[in-house]
């Protein structure tokens, strides 16, 4: 039998639809199970529990089925699925155990709660968000971000917390069996290819230090600051010397990023990374 029909899944703020698609894009069956938004256990909260949306979504998909079978309409409907999508609301997350289960309700994006106080972010980061005027901007975020709050107020649940995963994370994880996207979806890939998910982070790290780096020594350059310089000319960068000044490391770090620096499918912004 041809596989020739999709199934989508979308888990919004006020329900849960199950849709068929043939591989034109054509809607052929849809079954929609309404679900509460959220519980508010305090003013400006909005949780829910993780099992609602996965029973909702089973819901929708054997209603799928039903219907499918008692129209005809499309045919076989499970037997022909090629793929399946899933879809979820915004910024919702699930905090979930060893054991794949949840740990606590999910927050659900519109949750209102803070978290004051934080230390904010220092190191390479910290001058790199001071020097572009984002120190304010990244404050905010760390403010809003419900992983800030579990881990200050719920330390015993974030010590105990395996992943946290968007909403959509925990809906493939409960489909699948499998924590597909152990990250995010580029890690995803990279595990595919083979790599280690502590070779992942690693390269993850360097890359971004160095993206920071390089960031800074713009900043210090005085590169794109007014002066009617762009990028385009960089100068100062093809001096591995005065580079390695303004970042403080041995210019032999920057040795092979120099000689890239005329490079015809390379552009200058790329010269440290390749350096490093």
């Amino acid at each position: 039998m041809d596989k020739d029909l999709l199934l989508a899944i979308d888990n919004g703020t006020q329900s849960v639809r199950a849709l068929a698609f043939d591989l034109q894009g054509n809607l052929l069956a849809r079954a929609h199970i309404p679900i509460t938004p959220y519980v508010a256990p305090q003013p400006g909260w909005a949780e829910n529990d993780p099992d609602l949306y996965w029973d909702a979504l089973c819901r929708a998909c054997q209603q799928l089925w039903y219907q499918a079978d008692m129209t005809g309409r499309p045919a076989r409907l499970r037997e022909r699925l090629a793929g399946v999508a899933v879809t979820a609301q915004r910024a919702t997350v699930v905090n979930v155990g060893e054991d794949g289960r949840p740990l606590r309700p999910a927050i659900v994006w519109l949750d209102q709660r803070r978290t004051g106080g934080l230390k904010p972010v220092g190191g390479l980061w910290g001058l790199a968000f001071a020097l572009s005027g984002m120190r304010e901007t990244v404050a905010y975020l760390q403010a809003e971000a419900e992983a800030n709050w579990i881990r200050v107020h719920q330390p015993e649940i974030w010590q105990r917390t395996h992943k946290y995963l968007f909403l959509s994370g925990y809906l493939t994880y409960r489909l699948t069996g499998r924590r597909i996207f152990r990250r995010a979806p580029f890690h995803h890939h990279l595990e595919l290819i083979g790599w280690a998910e502590t070779q992942i982070v690693t390269r993850f790290w360097i890359v971004a230090i160095a993206a920071a780096m390089l960031g800074v020594a713009l900043a210090l350059l005085g590169l794109g600051q007014g002066r009617g310089r762009g990028l385009d000319h960089v100068e100062e960068l093809r001096d591995p010397r005065r580079v390695a000044r303004v970042l403080l490391v041995p210019p032999r770090l920057l040795g092979a990023g120099a000689a890239l620096g005329n490079h015809p499918r390379l552009g200058d912004h790329q010269l440290l990374c390749h350096g490093l």
